[in-house]
């Protein structure tokens, strides 16, 4: 496989120039000896000067007198010229740095390469075994991908770290120019390695640092979640979720696989699924459809696991609120969506205790993404038919959309809350709900206030939104004349609610409410 030399102008000092010269003097052709040095007594063979990469072949030059003894023929003596080996300047082993007037040799390369195979890829990629040499590929031998993933490995290095130590130096800041002008190029020029170009545009836009991606949760106005995340170091969802990414990044990703016929049709082994779950994260913080249609599919075992829940005794099934403490019922297509998500809710739970297998846990991640992508695909009420707005309660179907999208994100999808996205939520809930929901809402849909009032509060953990929750929930439940916290947990549970994943974050909620 033919490395990729990094297009750096390098001039060696005088002195090794001059060192050079003497160790390998141009070669010069073997000739016969002139008469006159073959006539003397003290002919000799003609000195021989090599190349490093010449072998030469030489007999006597001494002349055969017609009278002499014959003799018997010597044989050609071949020889190997060992001189050392020049410098390389490949990208992996000991690469020339790429400062001007500097000779010394640069330690990112191999550093992305280690960090790339044994770090990012095995959890960001399908099958990542298989998957991998194809990425180093790219590395090694595209000057594109060269200089993209120098930078992109070092961001995500420094925010996995929790410092910014590589992202702004010289050498980093340099491999992004470098990159963002190859790219730019080879988009004038209409390239046809799209893919290259995609995988490219796809780790520039996962790598935009923010300063709130390392001090989000030191920043007065970003509030912290009181949830204990499933997966939260799955996909790299805990480094590349702190990320805000760039529209116009999104835009061209998805007009690149659009010119290439879709996700289906890409060739490089993990970068379909990698676009596609880029897209998802680009999403789901914003509630918005994704550009893409959905790439994965679902595991039918783990939705069967809905059945299996459903016949343990005193195990509510998952999701059976959204179908029964709902006066009128939500629409077929967001009933389906709920109980899924509360399916999955409850199978990632049950994972936590126990190791999967690599097969296993790419199920359990695909069918995980695809009840998300549902999720974000569910359409507004005012796109709902008259059927379904006839039969429904607007309050009812918004609230639920919203307090699942906020706990599906938080819980299931592990975002972390650096950027503040789960703000937009919570405000959005509190707006639905409305200022005293014990007088706008219904009787019989209490419980769903319940839940959404109890993971609105989750999500205001220590900020001044937080007794807008508190306050209602406990007159909410004042109104229901429930007393102790079971109680309360078995509602929550009919719903969207884990209790591995908030029994920490309901304690703190369930005492301050009791005080």
């Amino acid at each position: 496989m033919a490395l990729y030399t990094p297009a750096v102008a390098v001039r060696a000092p005088r002195r090794e120039v001059d060192s050079m010269q003497k160790q390998t003097p141009l070669a010069r052709l073997w000739t016969s000896p002139p008469e006159e040095e073959s006539s003397s007594g003290e002919a000799q063979p003609r000195a021989q000067h090599y190349n490093a990469s010449w072998r030469l072949t030489h007999t006597s030059g001494r002349q055969i007198r017609p009278h002499a003894r014959k003799k018997t023929p010597v044989k050609p003596k071949t020889e190997i010229a060992k001189l050392p080996l020049a410098r390389t300047v490949s990208p992996i082993f000991g690469g020339l740095a790429t400062k001007s007037f500097s000779h010394s040799p640069s330690d990112l390369p191999a550093y992305v390469v280690d960090y790339t195979m044994n770090t990012i890829l095995p959890r960001m990629l399908v099958h990542p075994t298989t998957s991998s040499s194809a990425w180093m590929e790219a590395y090694c031998q595209n000057p594109l991908s060269f200089h993209t993933f120098n930078f992109a490995c070092a961001v995500h290095a420094d925010l996995a770290r929790n410092q910014i130590v590589r992202t702004r130096s010289r050498e980093v800041l340099f491999h992004k120019t470098v990159a963002i002008s190859l790219l730019n190029r080879m988009l004038a020029n209409k390239s046809k390695d799209l893919e290259i170009v995609l995988v490219s545009v796809l780790l520039l836009a996962g790598n935009e640092l923010d300063e709130r991606s390392v001090n989000g949760l030191a920043a007065a106005d970003v509030p912290a979640m009181h949830f204990q995340p499933h997966m939260p170091l799955c996909r790299w969802i805990s480094v590349y979720g702190r990320m805000e990414g760039e529209p116009a990044h999104g835009a061209a990703m998805g007009l690149l696989v659009q010119q290439l016929g879709g996700l289906s049709k890409i060739t490089m082994p993990g970068l379909a699924d990698v676009v596609a779950f880029a897209e998802l994260m680009w999403a789901s913080p914003r509630l918005m459809r994704p550009n893409f249609t959905c790439f994965w599919d679902m595991d039918p075992s783990i939705l069967r696991h809905h059945r299996i829940q459903s016949s343990e005794p005193g195990m509510p099934a998952p999701g059976r609120g959204f179908f029964t403490r709902i006066p009128g019922g939500l629409p077929s297509q967001a009933l389906t969506v709920m109980i899924r998500l509360a399916t999955i809710d409850r199978y990632m739970a049950d994972c936590r205790s126990r190791r999967l297998q690599p097969d296993e846990e790419e199920s359990l991640i695909a069918t995980r993404n695809a009840i998300q992508h549902a999720l974000l695909s569910l359409p507004a009420w005012d796109s709902l038919t008259k059927e379904e707005r006839a039969f429904g309660n607007k309050k009812a179907y918004e609230c639920c959309v919203q307090t699942a999208a906020l706990y599906s994100n938080a819980v299931i999808m592990a975002f972390p809350p650096h950027l503040g996205w789960h703000v937009n939520f919570v405000q959005n809930i509190r707006s639905i709900i409305g200022s005293a929901p014990v007088e706008e809402w219904d009787n019989d849909m209490l419980d769903l206030l319940i839940w959404s009032l109890s993971v609105g509060a989750l999500a205001n953990f220590r900020t001044p939104e937080r007794s807008f929750f508190e306050d209602c929930l406990t007159s909410v439940l004042k109104l229901r004349r429930i007393t102790s916290w079971p109680e309360v947990q078995s509602i929550l549970e009919e719903f969207l609610w884990s209790d591995v994943a908030c029994r920490h974050g309901a304690a703190v909620l369930w005492a301050s409410i009791r005080e």
